[in-house]
């Protein structure tokens, strides 16, 4: 995941978060996970790459949806907060 998601960052010309900020988890299917250890494991994963550490984190919303087996993370910044 480290690898795709560097790639991902770099394409899009985004920089990792440097203060505090939020994520959004929406995750499909999965029915058989609990979410919050899924959430767990994707905001550990994005340390160092979407954010410094997932200390950072002052918002977490995690939706659980119908559909195939995927993910989508959205990370912000604190309104007024250094984005890096």
């Amino acid at each position: 995941m480290a690898g795709y998601a560097l790639k991902a960052r770099a394409e899009a010309g985004w920089k990792r978060l440097s203060g505090p900020g939020g994520i959004e988890i929406r995750i499909r299917g999965a029915r058989n996970s609990d979410i919050d250890n899924i959430a767990k494991a994707i905001a550990d994963s994005l340390n160092r790459i979407a954010y410094d550490d997932d200390r950072q984190i002052q918002e977490m919303t995690v939706v659980r949806e119908a559909g195939d087996d995927g993910v989508t993370i959205t990370v912000w910044a604190e309104e007024g907060a250094d984005d890096g």
